[in-house]
């Protein structure tokens, strides 16, 4: 887990020519209080990967009066799958970031499928592209920029308030 959450938390970078991010690992930045969050930005020359089996998450956030900070994604090609998700959210009063994806190709495939315990039925989680308002803050806007996006298997672009 890469975290620069705090009272405005702080920005992170991630640069490189292939990036993969899997095995229930997080990059994320999340205000606490009343400065703004710092932006995510991940600026990738061939490949962007998040794998997921249910906790793979990019994010920034807000958990107060804040607002979040941005998240841009840079690549020729970006794939999020087995329950991999981007997210950006307001759980406070502050607005959640604005989530932009700049990729020639975008490739959302399927979720993550567990049984709960002590239920019986499955729960899935999509692979997803999110932006989420929880409580009276606005959620963020999300802009995809690409030559072509395919979305398979269950995996979905949300925009959402359901609180």
């Amino acid at each position: 887990i890469v975290d620069a959450s705090g009272s405005g938390g702080g920005s992170i970078q991630l640069t490189g020519r292939h990036i993969l991010i899997n095995g229930g690992s997080s990059v994320l930045s999340t205000t606490l209080g009343s400065d703004s969050g710092g932006n995510l930005t991940v600026t990738a020359t061939e490949l962007v990967e998040l794998i997921s089996n249910g906790g793979t998450l990019l994010t920034t956030g807000t958990m107060s009066r804040g607002n979040a900070g941005d998240l841009m994604i840079t690549t020729p090609k970006l794939v999020v799958k087995d329950g991999a998700q981007v997210v950006t959210y307001s759980r406070g009063s502050g607005s959640g970031g604005q989530l932009t994806v700049n990729a020639d190709s975008v490739e959302l495939q399927g979720g993550y499928s567990f049984k709960y315990p002590g239920v019986n039925f499955n729960l899935f989680i999509p692979s997803a592209i999110l932006s989420q308002a929880y409580a009276t803050g606005n959620g963020g806007e999300v802009t995809i920029n690409t030559s072509r996006l395919d979305i398979q298997g269950g995996a979905a672009i949300l925009t959402s308030s359901p609180g």
